[in-house]
């Protein structure tokens, strides 16, 4: 029986998953009342919400593991933005908390919204494929921790609210992401030292998938890897 709750399992995952190019879309004004409220339930009161921010991510061209160039698509990630003051017009150069997920920015922004009494800005981003963000989604892929860095490297820098200095923030598979995005991350010819991404705060990544995660004591982690997937492709 559990074979069979296994298999119908991964079958509609492999039916739910976006092989294709998702069209993005914007949170909406309930949406945006929503995490206004919840804010305001932590007691963040002098924050402002930019609820749909568009982080256009270029083409690029990488090597795969087989030797051979790969291209990565160009997409439209979306994100939100909360800004540590009460005045919409008020883009003062702060440090920035990154935070990248495929679980829907509008359910986890609020887990860095602590940051916000600190002075930084806090912006959680929807992984490609996953929630607003266009193209596909695949657990893991390289093309994702690309992305991520391209965020950290030129996106954020280039924007009035920020003053260049990044870290990045989250648990499980957004804590997971900040280590393999960070080995990408541009450093200083000089230093070796990372030029914007300043520190890395990830909570209970994996060490060793195979053991934590796939495979305990040897035996594939059916009903975990199961409804991990069919959960993520349901908020994708």
């Amino acid at each position: 029986m559990r074979r069979i709750v296994f298999l119908f399992a991964i079958c509609c995952a492999i039916m739910l998953a976006p092989q294709h190019g998702i069209a993005a879309q914007e949170l909406s004004t309930e949406e945006g009342n929503s995490l206004k409220a919840q804010l305001q339930a932590l007691g963040i009161k002098h924050v402002t919400v930019d609820l749909n921010v568009r982080i256009p991510i270029p083409a690029k061209t990488r090597i795969n593991n087989l030797g051979l160039p790969e291209t990565m698509p160009a997409v439209n990630l979306w994100g939100t933005l909360l800004k540590p003051t009460s005045d919409p017009l008020d883009n003062t150069p702060r440090p920035t908390i990154l935070t990248c997920t495929a679980y829907r920015r509008e359910m986890v922004i609020t887990m860095g919204a602590h940051m916000l009494v600190h002075g930084y800005n806090v912006l959680c981003v929807d992984d490609r494929g996953s929630g607003s963000s266009g193209g596909a989604w695949t657990a893991f892929d390289p093309v994702e921790h690309h992305d991520t860095a391209y965020v950290v490297d030129h996106f954020i820098p280039s924007q009035p609210w920020s003053d260049g200095k990044v870290g990045m923030f989250g648990g499980s598979y957004m804590g997971i992401i900040q280590f393999l995005a960070a080995g990408l991350c541009e450093r200083d010819a000089a230093t070796g030292e990372p030029t914007h991404l300043k520190a890395i705060f990830p909570i209970v990544p994996m060490s060793d998938p195979y053991r934590i995660i796939v495979a305990h004591g040897g035996n594939f982690n059916q009903e975990f890897m199961a409804m991990w997937l069919v959960l993520t492709d349901f908020l994708s």
